[in-house]
């Protein structure tokens, strides 16, 4: 019997020193974080023009050093100028009125760790269509 508890306790021991060393090493542990990969170049549209650019096709804006899900998003410093966001894993950026704006595009991981890129958006009046 007393074999029989000591190798129960040795045994409980064992559990319960994997499980706090699994604990431990879990706040060591690094999945990886997102990287700003391909600036973006910044932009000359006209008026009510707009442009898109995927963010996962090649060469991809950001990716992840683990492999891991990004999400996506888009910020303009000027609204009225040029309004940007993401859908889908593509950014859109509509021209407004004439003016310069900065568009912020980010990216973020599971973990909350986010990677961002700035480029400037400049809507001309009379910018000649392509």
């Amino acid at each position: 019997m007393k074999n029989v508890l000591r190798s129960l306790a040795f045994s409980a021991f064992v559990v319960l020193t994997s499980l706090s060393f699994s604990a431990c090493d879990q706040s060591f542990y690094d999945n990886g974080y997102p990287v700003v990969n391909y600036q973006i170049p910044n932009i000359v549209l006209g008026r009510a023009e707009a442009w898109s650019r995927d963010l996962i096709a090649n060469p991809k804006v950001f990716v992840h050093t683990g492999g891991g899900t990004l999400y996506y998003d888009a910020r303009s410093t000027n609204n009225s100028v040029a309004d940007a966001y993401v859908r889908n894993g593509f950014l859109y950026v509509v021209a407004g009125v004439p003016g310069s704006a900065r568009v912020r595009v980010s990216a973020e991981d599971n973990d909350g760790e986010y990677a961002e890129t700035e480029f400037t958006i400049t809507v001309e009046a009379n910018k000649a269509k392509n």
